[in-house]
């Protein structure tokens, strides 16, 4: 699998004010694992992206998605930290299912299901 690594500036529609101050955009690292003519796309705030191309040789050594455990326990076992092995897994399951020719939520046996009840979290603390 190839592995491409880059970070992007997205642009708040409304700042955002808290007591640590006023944020207009948000860095995302953006994972891109293509294989087979496929691309699956992941996301993280937060992740290092030196940690993330730490992840390549170790992404690299699968043959297909279809080995997805052993390359998330490969991260894990390396010591990826939780933003990076995030971006790679949603990478991951993007491209299983993009392989398949099927949505996730039907691989994941999810469909016709209510959509569950989600969290957002933000973070207080400086990106450094």
């Amino acid at each position: 699998m190839r592995f491409e690594q880059r970070t992007v500036a997205v642009a708040l529609k409304e700042p955002f004010v808290s007591n640590t101050g006023v944020t207009t955009e948000v860095r995302q690292s953006v994972v891109e694992l293509t294989w087979e003519g496929l691309t699956g796309h992941g996301t993280a705030r937060g992740a290092d992206p030196a940690e993330i191309d730490a992840c390549a040789p170790l992404v690299a050594e699968a043959s297909s998605p279809y080995e997805l455990r052993l390359v998330l326990d490969r991260l894990t076992a390396a010591g990826i930290g939780p933003a990076a092995r995030s971006a790679v897994d949603m990478a991951l399951h993007d491209l299983l299912g993009k392989a398949c020719g099927q949505p996730l939520h039907r691989l994941l046996g999810l469909a016709g299901l209510p959509v569950g009840p989600t969290e957002l979290s933000l973070g207080a603390c400086p990106d450094d």
